[in-house]
């Protein structure tokens, strides 16, 4: 039971309770004022940082350094460009799966200019890095290569909800089939 929680939360616990039956799954999450989630059993939760969104990359680096998970999959601009972060100075061969669940020029449009600049700017040298790159529609894949200056091909379109691509093992298979 997923509780009151949006359609990129619902895609994470899909996620976690399919990769929890194919081994384990760690959910790391950044503290905030949102409602306790009741989460599918054996899941080990890691929390990264309180406040601030940004405050998450040296604890995620040190995440990867020191479990080296084989994939991270991380959900929504800019924790996805984070995490892109975090994995270059963690040094970890992790695999970084990267997740866009809303059409970003919209959901940011009244941030103003300098906004704008940072979103276009950090998905640009960020994304490219990325083992894989999935958009939950096409409409949300063509915005993100807009945005980003990168190409549509390099982006999957998995749509909601998610399901698991046949005869593939886990999450880290995932990058590898892109």
């Amino acid at each position: 039971m997923y509780g009151q929680f949006g359609g990129t939360e619902r895609v994470t616990f899909a996620l976690i309770e399919e990769q929890l039956r194919r081994g384990a799954a760690d959910l790391l999450y950044i503290e905030g004022g949102g409602e306790a989630l009741s989460l599918p059993p054996n899941t080990r939760t890691i929390k990264l940082a309180g406040g601030r969104m940004l405050n998450c990359i040296r604890p995620l680096a040190t995440y990867l350094r020191q479990e080296r998970p084989e994939a991270l999959v991380v959900s929504s601009w800019p924790l996805t460009v984070y995490a892109v972060v975090a994995r270059y100075l963690s040094g970890a061969p992790t695999r970084l799966i990267l997740c866009e669940h809303n059409t970003l020029s919209l959901q940011y449009a009244e941030l103003g200019v300098f906004h704008r600049l940072a979103l276009r700017a950090s998905i640009a040298v960020a994304y490219p890095s990325a083992d894989a790159r999935i958009a939950v529609s096409s409409g949300v894949a063509s915005d993100l290569a807009k945005l980003g200056r990168i190409s549509t091909s390099s982006i999957s379109v998995i749509d909601n909800p998610v399901r698991w691509i046949a005869g593939q093992e886990s999450l880290a298979d995932v990058a590898v089939s892109e």
